[in-house]
């Protein structure tokens, strides 16, 4: 196997490499839309990137087997970055995990002179073997995209739960649960940064008659869980961004109430409301150390993508493989 760079003849191939592992995925996961089967629809995003990026392919015999791009970042968790989005990248599943490792040990050079010590890269959830070949080169697992068909969700009715759509008068309740949302999700072991912003959520949009519904859980006359749907998801993964998704946007149960069947009773309110509107699927995404919504999520989602996500020490820019013979500190001792 031989890596070299990308260039603008390999956009073909790369494109059909991306089409086939995606076609592969969608044998097992036929809810899927259809568009990323069709190469001529990924060949201009490749072409774009390689032409502002380096890149490199893993040749074999003179045909390509793999091939690896990075979107860069200006910030991305505080840090420059580079981002290889799913269809940024491809190697034959039957080798991914070799290929994988030798494009990485290639390209990251590049990234790290260019300063981006920060490198996160989405990979479709059928190559297993692929994604161990990340984990072993010191990535980490960051986030899930899943999708469901719209079949009903098994669930308990509670009759001491209403579920319904929100009010005007919910909307206070509402905004607490965001708020309470965003908290956990900056506590441990989540960590995701949250800086309040006094009136930065806006609910009413979600009043009905909008494309965004908000259902809501009451009990005892108290709004106890919250869940919110809407068209694809903009921070969607491209594989599932269509027309015929729907989205979970948010959704939060007060701790008093969980394990209770009510998140899934919501669930249910929102899937057959997706069904209704005329969608095909139901999307959501959500962080892997978010424990809870990693248990509640995965009884009711298939993964379709994870994204994967490393941090470079980054004295490395300074104290490299390179540096001259001799210059290395020495402890006093």
């Amino acid at each position: 196997m031989n890596i070299a760079p990308f260039a603008s003849h390999h956009v073909s191939e790369a494109a059909e490499l991306v089409a086939a592992r995606f076609r592969a995925l969608r044998t097992q996961q036929p809810i899927l839309p259809e568009h990323f089967a069709n190469p001529a629809l990924i060949e201009p995003k490749i072409s774009h990137l390689a032409s502002t990026s380096p890149g490199v392919v893993a040749l074999e015999a003179g045909k390509l087997c793999g091939f690896l791009l990075g979107m860069p970042l200006a910030e991305f968790k505080g840090r420059r970055a580079v981002y290889c989005p799913e269809w940024s990248h491809g190697a034959i599943l039957e080798d991914s995990s070799r290929i994988y490792q030798a494009m990485y040990r290639e390209l990251a050079p590049a990234w790290i002179s260019d300063g981006r010590f920060l490198h996160v890269l989405t990979i479709f959830a059928n190559d297993r073997s692929g994604l161990d070949a990340w984990f072993w080169q010191g990535f980490g697992m960051l986030v899930i995209d899943a999708v469901r068909e719209l079949n009903p969700v098994p669930c308990q009715p509670r009759h001491d739960v209403v579920i319904r759509r929100m009010r005007r008068e919910d909307i206070e309740d509402v905004q607490r649960h965001d708020e309470a949302l965003r908290r956990h999700l900056a506590a441990a072991p989540i960590y995701l940064s949250y800086v309040h912003q006094e009136g930065a959520t806006q609910f009413e949009e979600w009043l009905p008659g909008t494309e965004l519904v908000m259902f809501v859980a009451e009990r005892e006359g108290k709004i106890v869980a919250s869940l919110g749907v809407g068209p694809a998801n903009k921070d969607a993964r491209p594989t599932i961004e269509d027309p015929g998704t729907g989205s979970i946007l948010t959704a939060y149960t007060a701790p008093e109430v969980r394990n209770l069947g009510i998140g899934a009773t919501l669930l249910a309110a929102a899937v057959a409301h997706l069904l209704n509107i005329g969608k095909t699927r139901c999307a959501v995404d959500f962080e892997s150390q978010n424990i809870p919504a990693v248990r509640f999520w995965l009884q009711h989602f298939t993964p379709v993508c994870y994204s994967v996500m490393r941090t470079v020490d980054d004295r490395i820019a300074w104290a490299g493989a390179e540096r001259p013979t001799g210059t290395f500190w020495r402890s006093a001792a």
